[in-house]
């Protein structure tokens, strides 16, 4: 065993571990909002056309298809978070079976949950034909990115711990982050985005003194001696609360409460008679209020750490990197229309020519056809002429060749259009249909 000095070793093995956990654990990308866990339950997912499966069955799914080397226990973990609604403003996988609630967040066992894709998942990510795929020891996995048309990072949200690093980013309305969108589209001043966490009915207050800080506050109302407090910070669970509550009726703060909540907070607090709380005491003797300090690390295009300033800049940012796939999306389009245009016009020429008794076919070998296909300079495409030898017999005919002629006019006019289309006007179309979905 070779002796490595600490140094060595810091500068060396543990800094590969370090930007290892980094750019392939703990912090997600700015492209998706989504870690590379997450982006292998999509993967393994997308061929099943929206069947559901139970969650250990996926766990072993994923690492069989991704080369996933962590266990089943995490991806099952992974999934849970990407089903559960308190946790996401639009979950990109769908809740079959109990996945917990923001004040009781425990789902049931991995075996007994099932999931699958959510309807939302095509509405928002885009140009899957140009995606660019992971290679794992020869075999394709998960894409380097999906391509949502809105910064999903803002939607969802999300934590993660790295070395040296961790990012905390807040659930964002999506109407509100499709708006922005459009006015960075637009050259338009963005607004500002207040955080908003789904079956969470209390406040956000950006702290004066730190823009990064929010302040979340729960409800109440006060009525003589009387509480009833009707929002509590999103951290708490029913058992935690009661716990607080417990301890002030054993110190004798108070003098009971009584728990009515069943799909909202509830609680009926009695207050020791002529005792007079102020709000600040309020909120600090029953804990109402919590802090949370937004960090935005995430990991750019090129999977290199990139921190941003403010949501305000990555919405930005965003909106410009997004805008340079539909170029690219504009691009696949034309060159995808060009190469059917070469197939309607090669197949048209091929059934001419068979009608008007110049390529004759009837008890001729292949060979044969060929020559003759050959002589008449009708194109190879993918090196051979097997495009046009498949076509079965029942298409070489008139009525067939019309077809063919009106096929290639309408294709025509289609890649005119689609040359004379703006990337940004694609972009608006895209986030307008969008925002209709979740108005």
């Amino acid at each position: 065993m070779n002796n490595v000095s600490i140094s060595n070793f810091l500068d060396n093995d543990y800094k590969k571990f370090a930007f290892y956990v980094i750019e392939n654990r703990s912090i997600p990308s700015f492209c998706d909002g989504l870690k590379p866990v997450q982006r292998k339950i999509l993967f393994s997912l997308s061929s099943e056309k929206r069947e559901k499966i139970k969650v250990n069955v996926l766990g072993g799914k994923v690492i069989f298809k991704t080369q996933y080397h962590h266990g089943n226990v995490s991806v099952e973990d992974a999934v849970v978070n990407m089903a559960q609604k308190f946790k996401n403003n639009i979950p990109m996988l769908e809740e079959i079976g109990i996945y917990g609630s923001l004040r009781n967040p425990h789902a049931s066992s991995s075996r007994y949950i099932s999931t699958r894709i959510s309807e939302s998942f095509d509405y928002i990510f885009k140009d899957n034909e140009i995606l660019e795929y992971v290679t794992i020891d020869g075999v394709k996995c998960e894409p380097k990115f999906y391509l949502p048309i809105i910064p999903m990072i803002l939607i969802n949200g999300g934590s993660g711990i790295a070395v040296g690093f961790s990012m905390n980013i807040l659930n964002r309305n999506p109407v509100s982050i499709i708006d922005n969108c459009i006015r960075a589209v637009n050259g338009e001043k963005i607004k500002e985005m207040v955080p908003e966490i789904y079956d969470f009915s209390g406040s956000f207050t950006k702290d004066e003194e730190n823009s990064k800080r929010w302040i979340i506050k729960g409800r109440y109302e006060l009525s003589g001696n009387t509480l009833r407090i009707l929002e509590i910070p999103p951290s708490f669970t029913y058992e935690m609360y009661e716990s607080i509550l417990d301890n002030l009726v054993d110190d004798k703060y108070i003098i009971s409460f009584k728990n009515n909540s069943k799909s909202n907070i509830d609680y009926v607090v009695k207050l020791n008679r002529g005792k007079i709380l102020s709000e600040h005491e309020i909120c600090k003797m029953f804990k109402l209020i919590e802090y949370s300090t937004e960090i935005y690390t995430t990991l750019d295009e090129n999977g290199k750490l990139k921190i941003f300033e403010s949501v305000e800049e990555i919405v930005s940012y965003f909106v410009e990197f997004r805008l340079t796939y539909y170029q690219k999306r504009k691009d696949y389009l034309i060159e995808r229309i060009a190469h059917d245009l070469k197939l309607l016009g090669n197949r048209g020429k091929f059934i001419k020519f068979i009608l008007d008794g110049k390529i004759l076919i009837n008890n001729k070998p292949k060979s044969e056809i060929v020559d003759q296909i050959q002589s008449l300079n009708i194109e190879k495409i993918e090196g051979d002429y097997d495009y046009l030898l498949r076509m079965p017999i029942n298409s070489l005919t008139k009525e067939t060749f019309e077809k063919i002629k009106e096929d290639f006019l309408e294709r025509k006019s289609e890649l005119e259009k689609t040359k004379s289309l703006l990337p940004k006007n694609m972009y608006l179309e895209d986030l307008t249909e969008l925002k209709k979905k979740f108005k």
